[in-house]
């Protein structure tokens, strides 16, 4: 039985292929200028929020990497019918876990520096002893261990 496909689905599948190519050089270029610019010694000791966003750029630059290779491969095997050497189960399994990982730590990042901020609201006095970048180093490390397990 022949499936027919609405206009709708066209639409919607060409955008799903063409937003990635348009987003992947302007994301990978703005999320390395953030990088470059707060890995500068004048903000690298300003507050725990760099090190939330040096994490957040990182890992959505490996999240829209990924992404995108998981999408043309998908494209040049599926609709092109390429066969692709590099496609096996493990290379796959490795490169789901490595996308979802990376979008989930970008998440949970978001999450972690919002805790930071109301921590940083609620107890204005303790927030200075109870929050340092050191501590904000390693939640943000055991969160992204944490999650690369999980996924």
């Amino acid at each position: 039985k022949q499936r027919f496909y609405s206009s709708d689905y066209f639409f919607f599948k060409l955008l799903n292929w063409t937003y990635l190519r348009l987003l992947i050089g302007p994301g990978i270029l703005l999320n390395t200028l953030c990088l470059f610019v707060l890995s500068r010694p004048r903000l690298s000791d300003k507050s725990t929020t760099v090190v939330f966003l040096r994490f957040l750029a990182l890992f959505d630059i490996l999240a829209i990497t990924l992404k995108y290779i998981r999408a043309e491969l998908n494209y040049q095997s599926i609709e092109k019918k390429k066969d692709i050497i590099i496609i096996t189960s493990v290379f796959c399994k490795t490169l789901y876990v490595g996308m979802n990982a990376s979008i989930s730590i970008t998440m949970w990042t978001i999450v972690l520096m919002s805790l930071d901020k109301v921590v940083a609201v609620s107890y204005p006095f303790k927030a200075g002893i109870w929050i340092t970048q050191k501590r904000a180093f390693y939640v943000c490390c055991f969160t992204s261990l944490l999650l690369l397990i999980v996924n």
